[in-house]
């Protein structure tokens, strides 16, 4: 299957679009699904130093994991725009066509 994936969020559009790509090709979540999981956000833009933003509903391990190895952590709203807005199209091996749209803008996925 091949992807088309698209984002806006400056500093988050590589995290956002490599969060995609290993939720869709490594741990088989559909398109819709690997654009609504809750996502994380390197910030080097806090004055105190680097922070990880996870949205609320990332796993508690993760978060626990990352607090373990020293990172400094804040757990945001389920559906933060920081996390920037995305869009996937899949293309199935049968060319059949697969949207999603991110809820944390206005988009949707249509085909006609």
């Amino acid at each position: 299957m091949s992807h088309v994936i698209g984002c806006m969020g400056g500093d988050g559009q590589v995290q956002t679009q490599l969060q995609l790509l290993i939720d869709m090709i490594d741990a088989g979540f559909d398109p819709q699904q690997a654009v609504s999981r809750p996502r994380w956000y390197l910030d080097r833009a806090d004055e105190a130093g680097l922070q990880v933003l996870v949205e609320e509903g990332m796993e508690a391990e993760i978060v626990q994991g990352l607090r373990q190895r020293g990172h400094r952590v804040s757990v945001l709203g389920p559906a933060e725009e920081i996390m920037g807005h995305a869009q996937v199209i899949a293309i199935e091996p049968s060319g059949a066509l697969v949207g999603a749209a991110d809820r944390r803008s206005d988009g949707q996925a249509v085909g006609w």
